[in-house]
């Protein structure tokens, strides 16, 4: 007797909710451990990103996306694997349920980080942090940024406060 006939002798479903969860972690932890891999051969390798151009950030982005996506790939079949092999029946609709709960899970802490958040300022502070480092005090003589003026523009945007470095103090 197949796992299919016991399922339907015993009256079960196709879909088994706790083996498609199982999956879903396990894919999750697979993603976090596969992208360490990734991580740590990229730094054996001697990737380093201090002199790349803008076409050079570009093609480097294309190049992650395609890393990531094979990453997420590896990682919805290990916790597809571990779902079908849970659920003993219908193994590889329960595997597919794992990449759609996996999907619901990401959209709804989303939206529930987004709706905590005030996107503008949070898009302000980093743009002013990361674009446009303050400049250092005449009197300092030794600043973690630069005395002088970036050589980038400098994003312009509706909050100069943040620009000039006042984020985070409270006034």
């Amino acid at each position: 007797m197949t796992g299919g006939e016991f399922a339907r002798e015993a009256s079960m479903g196709q879909v088994s909710f706790i083996s498609i969860l199982a999956g879903t972690l396990v894919a999750y932890a697979a993603f976090a451990i596969l992208a360490a891999v990734v991580a740590a051969i990229l730094a054996a390798i001697g990737v380093d990103t201090s002199g790349l151009t803008s076409n050079d950030w570009r093609q480097a982005g294309i190049t992650g996306g395609i890393i990531a996506a094979v990453v997420l790939l590896l990682a919805y079949f290990f916790g597809g694997y571990v779902a079908g092999r849970m659920a003993r029946r219908a193994g590889a609709l329960n595997g597919a349920l794992v990449f759609v709960l996996a999907v619901v899970i990401a959209i709804v802490v989303g939206v529930l980080v987004g709706s905590q958040t005030n996107t503008e300022s949070v898009a302000d502070n980093l743009h002013a942090r990361w674009a446009c480092p303050p400049r250092a005090p005449s009197t300092a003589t030794s600043a973690p940024w630069p005395a002088s003026p970036p050589s980038w523009p400098c994003w312009q945007g509706p909050s100069s406060a943040v620009r000039q470095g006042s984020a985070g103090t409270g006034s």
